[in-house]
């Protein structure tokens, strides 16, 4: 293709708020566009990228019997009511009502469309196991978003879904799946860690997901450098430090003006170790207060865990004041049976702890649970940090900063239950199938290849998934400079990318390094005399003058990895 017909050209420079650097690499590259707070349109360039990081999902799970479909992107409410997951959805749940009064919702995700469509086409066992799967985008309207590809309202999925006459199969098919995810990510040139997740809204037994290592990203792995543990800071288990000492007698203090744990850490010189952090949440079903020492963050996927029972969201100014509290100091204490509530290990074995006294502006120092507040639900529901320790090997745990961009659910029978999907099986008896879904963010993977596959200059794109395999440019105007461009461009046209833009050679170099196509071919009034051309290997910066009658000799070489290789260890 010639570049003065490609739609959205390279910028020099761009005035993004709040962007990555992987994301300012594809917007400076004309590879994306932001189309405003959380959407974004993926240029032919970007497309022909995520098309190809398509093709490699799609080769891999076909190879596991896998069935490529496509569902509306729009779904009746009656599905996500008849799971339970309206309300899970809250406000991120797109709702429109249609001209006969019914209502629907943009696909937020598919596990109820595509389980009615499995009941609605399938009634023997025969027809398992069975992985069906797509391409589609989503839409949830969540509250904040950046210019990147992570947290947007609009994203492109591509999510699989497995059906299986029992735990069993459902079990014995979860490392297929995890095996073809693993070949996908290394095809696409990104280096991912797997790590225990949580659930989320998706619910189910348990879930794994890959993470590409990023310091810009969004996620947080909590990993053991010495035995391997990994999992998402979301759900990590680790050994929590105590803070121990001698209970003393409560006593209530009146601090002006300061209405949060770390405030009144500060006002009384104390590490915030010694504070609790209570927090009021919205659950599936009614309300919890959840504490924990103001050195962890609650994990709403721990508290979930817990209770067996989803946290929606933090409750508000009036829900809390419903229940006769001060949102501002929250504490457990002469809660009585108000509201339930779940404390940390770490404040059960902590002592003379400072907490809210749920009034304006006044605090208890000394608290100690069982002397001055109880409760009967005690367990782990705080996030942990670097200081803790590794619950296999007793070693320090360390913190990686990553990108989410495929996930694994063992859902069992959960979603087949709520939407009674029922299958005869070999006795002749209906049974609940067992599912699992997999997913892999699409415009997730692509902010992560580019993050992990870029230096000063751009981006360097992997063979398997570049847009195009050559950038062809010329230095000079001579008659001859151009004939030998046009002749390179014939043979080569379907897979190259041929600047002929009337630019300085500064300008085509500069694009042709931000781009980060593979490998770029130049030609110039000197290397025609001596009937050669220069090929650069973007990712090494190698440079070699190759004969042009051997041109496709050289690039057949190039695509083998063999020629420079060769000549590498010359």
């Amino acid at each position: 293709m010639k570049y003065t017909r490609v739609f959205g050209k390279t910028v020099t420079d761009s005035d993004l708020e709040e962007s990555s650097k992987s994301y300012e690499y594809l917007y400076r590259g004309g590879y994306i566009r932001p189309a405003g707070k959380g959407l974004n349109t993926f240029m032919p360039l970007g497309w022909r990228v995520l098309n190809k990081i398509s093709a490699i999902i799609r080769e891999e799970l076909d190879a596991i019997d896998g069935q490529e479909l496509h569902l509306p992107f729009v779904v009746p409410y009656k599905y996500i009511e008849k799971s339970g997951r309206a309300d899970l959805f809250n406000k991120e749940l797109a709702v429109f009502k249609n001209r006969h009064g019914k209502f629907f919702a943009l696909s937020p995700a598919q596990e109820e469309a595509m389980t009615e469509q499995v009941k609605a086409s399938i009634d023997s066992h025969e027809d398992l196991p069975l992985l069906l799967y797509q391409f589609q985008s989503k839409y949830r309207d969540i509250e904040k978003c950046h210019n990147n590809l992570l947290m947007t309202r609009e994203f492109l999925l591509g999510d699989g879904y497995s059906f299986h006459l029992s735990y069993t199969g459902l079990n014995n098919f979860i490392p297929q799946i995890f095996t073809a995810y693993r070949q996908i990510f290394e095809r696409c040139g990104v280096e991912t860690v797997s790590a225990e997740a949580g659930t989320g809204f998706m619910g189910g037994e348990r879930a794994f997901e890959f993470l590409a290592p990023y310091d810009q990203g969004d996620e947080t792995i909590i990993e053991c450098l010495d035995c391997g543990y990994s999992a998402n800071k979301s759900i990590a288990k680790g050994i929590k430090k105590s803070v121990y000492s001698n209970p003393k007698p409560m006593e209530k203090i009146e601090v002006p003006g300061v209405s949060d744990p770390d405030g009144i850490a500060e006002h009384l010189r104390i590490d915030p170790s010694h504070v609790a952090r209570s927090t009021v949440y919205r659950m599936q079903n009614g309300f919890v207060m959840a504490v924990v020492r103001a050195d962890y963050e609650i994990s709403r996927e721990k508290l979930s865990q817990f209770l067996q029972n989803t946290v929606v969201r933090e409750a508000n100014r009036l829900e809390i004041e419903a229940y006769g509290l001060n949102a501002s100091n929250l504490s457990p204490i002469d809660l009585a049976d108000r509201m339930q509530v779940v404390i940390d290990d770490t404040i059960a074995n902590s002592a003379n702890l400072v907490m809210g006294a749920n009034e304006k502006d006044s605090w208890y120092t000394n608290c100690n649970f069982g002397v001055d507040f109880e409760t009967d639900q005690v367990a782990d529901i705080a996030m942990l940090n670097e200081k803790d320790l590794c619950n296999q090997c007793g070693n320090p745990l360390h913190e990686k900063q990553a990108i989410e961009i495929g996930k694994i659910f063992k859902l069992g029978n959960l979603y087949s239950r709520m939407m009674n999907l029922k299958v005869e099986n070999q006795k002749g008896r209906k049974v609940h199938l067992h599912m699992g879904s997999y997913r892999i963010g699409m415009s997730r993977l692509l902010s992560a290849i580019a993050a992990q596959n870029s230096d000063e200059r751009g981006l360097i794109w992997p063979e398997s998934i570049a847009p195009f395999r050559y950038f062809l440019l010329g230095i000079g105007d001579s008659l001859a400079v151009k004939r030998e461009l046009e002749n390179i461009y014939r043979e080569l046209s379907s897979d190259t990318l041929f600047d002929d833009r009337k630019q300085p050679p500064a300008v085509k170099f500069r694009d042709a390094d931000l781009l980060g196509i593979p490998y770029r071919i130049v030609v110039s009034e000197k290397l025609i005399a001596e009937g050669k051309v220069e090929i650069t290997i973007r990712r090494t910066g190698q440079i070699f003058e190759e004969d042009v009658v051997n041109i496709h000799q050289v690039l057949s070489s190039l695509k083998d990895d063999v020629f420079y290789k060769n000549q590498s260890d010359l």
